[in-house]
């Protein structure tokens, strides 16, 4: 069934799996490697509020994500990089969330960015 805070939208209301599910669990759980925060938290007011949607209106705000503190330009770019990729990974529709064997090839740039 999975778990709440990672589970996809579409297999929510349809009860279909495909191959995309995953991947939105997957981006679920990129943003909570990437800021530290569980799939699901209490919100400034105490009401629960999702990672996703946390990001989401963070970025419609206009305001930062923070990271971490000692971070370089060079990993602060990596991070970027994987935020956008979670984010994509996460989108409401199948078609518009990248194949699981993409999101791994997306990780190995990044990943070799560092490099650089």
């Amino acid at each position: 069934m999975g778990t709440f805070g990672y589970m996809d939208p579409i297999y929510y209301t349809t009860g279909l799996v495909t191959e995309y599910t995953d991947v939105f669990s997957f981006g679920i759980f990129m943003l909570i490697l990437l800021l530290g925060r569980p799939a699901v938290f209490a919100g400034s007011n105490g009401v629960p509020c999702n990672i996703l949607d946390y990001v989401k209106d963070l970025q419609e705000r206009g305001e930062s994500i923070e990271f971490g503190d000692d971070l370089n330009d060079m990993r602060l770019g990596q991070m970027k990089m994987f935020l956008e990729l979670a984010l994509r990974c996460c989108e409401k529709r199948n078609e518009d969330r990248p194949k699981m064997i993409l999101v791994a090839k997306e990780i190995k740039i990044i990943e070799g960015s560092i490099d650089c």
